[in-house]
């Protein structure tokens, strides 16, 4: 699909030296999304891909981070900025729509196909064949499964393995505000009890913001501004300002799902996986697209450093795991964190998280933040 692990994996593949053709479902390119943020590990691929610069053109490089409770008082510091300066790559905040053209723009406008419902694949010995809902077929050699969350690839090869609901919805919104207490540079996330609400500018005049709330994966909501203000109107200011302001019918929400990241639930034979298809991860350390290009980038790495494909996919697979594994876990700790809601327990949190040492908070950061692929083949499999 067209979508951020598709176009990222067509870039890195071709820069590889490789043909690449991305099937896409919808009938064009649709500008669809809120906010993104990429951290230092997706800006120093985008920046071998020649997309970095125009990337921080069109965003807001993330310069601090806090963390906060409701009253605004803060938890944790994290200098981003000093991080990207030590790792040679900055973090950006930046439309998706936004980071979607710029990937577009640097593929072959020839090898996106749109409107190209993938219904079945099916491989052999010497290929793999890709059924649409047209009925028409294409063949290839190798076939990446990049069609997010719900992937048709994933089912093919695993069947219905159900998601893991990981106990909220996420809402996300963008709106036009000048005011002052929302710096460009710094972002910041205010922790309550069952509830999260997180704030940075996309630019001088537009601020993203994702809200997080504990509910049932089925309930509903007829008037998101409504649910919204109710969970988040003692909040401190601009925090009620900012909802007050967003079109309810731009707001987005979402149930948020995940699945636990397994060795025998990966490609197999001619096919591999990226993306959410492969490792649908939770929103809790932003890593879900940040993990998209680290997944092109090893692909492409591996399948360039070798002539046999499902060596190179059993590689790239191989070396993938353990960042991968290490990282679903993390943000589903950090969301079950996050998400506490009891009282006594949201005190205790906090109280931690103000007692943690700068120092563990940064080498845990930096270890988020840190990807380096050093002739990976030769190693254990974990890029450094």
């Amino acid at each position: 699909m067209a979508g951020i692990a598709g176009l990222a994996s067509a870039i890195a593949l071709r820069k590889a030296g490789l043909e690449a053709t991305v099937f896409e479902r919808s009938p064009k390119a649709s500008e669809i999304g809120a906010g993104i943020t990429l951290w230092s590990n997706a800006v120093g691929i985008l920046a071998e891909w020649g997309v970095a610069s125009q990337l921080l053109a069109q965003g807001n490089i993330i310069e601090r981070g806090e963390l906060r409770d409701f009253s605004g008082r803060t938890l944790v510091r994290t200098p981003v900025a000093a991080v990207g300066r030590e790792l040679g790559s900055v973090s950006v905040a930046v439309h998706r729509a936004e980071l979607l053209r710029l990937l577009y723009e640097k593929t072959d406008s020839n090898s996106v196909l749109f409107g190209k419902d993938c219904v079945a694949v099916e491989q052999d010995s010497d290929g793999v064949t890709a059924h649409f809902a047209d009925g028409r077929q294409r063949r290839c050699q190798i076939l990446i499964g990049a069609d997010g969350i719900g992937s048709l690839v994933f089912r093919d090869l695993h069947g219905n393995i159900p998601l893991r609901y990981a106990g909220y919805f996420c809402y996300r919104g963008i709106t036009r505000y000048s005011g002052t207490d929302i710096p460009l540079g710094q972002a910041f996330e205010n922790w309550g009890p069952g509830r999260r609400f997180g704030v940075i500018r996309l630019d001088a005049e537009r601020v993203f913001w994702f809200a997080n709330v504990n509910t049932h994966p089925e309930a509903l909501d007829p008037d998101h501004q409504v649910t919204l203000s109710q969970a988040f109107g003692t909040c401190h200011y601009p925090i009620p300002a900012l909802l007050q302001q967003t079109d309810k019918g731009q707001i987005l929400r979402h149930p948020i799902y995940d699945r636990p990241i397994r060795r025998d639930q990966q490609g197999r034979g001619r096919i591999a996986l990226v993306g959410d298809a492969a490792h649908p991860l939770t929103p809790d350390l932003g890593q879900g697209a940040c993990q998209a290009i680290e997944d092109a980038h090893v692909l492409a790495y591996c399948l360039g450093s070798t002539t046999a494909s499902i060596t190179a996919l059993r590689n790239y697979e191989r070396i993938r795991w353990p960042r991968i594994r290490w990282i679903s876990r993390r943000s589903r700790f950090q969301g079950w964190v996050g998400q506490h809601s009891t009282g006594l327990g949201c005190r205790l949190r906090d109280l931690l998280m103000r007692l943690t040492p700068e120092s563990v908070m940064l080498r845990s950061y930096c270890k988020l933040v840190s990807f380096q692929l050093d002739d990976p083949l030769n190693q254990s499999g974990r890029p450094s």
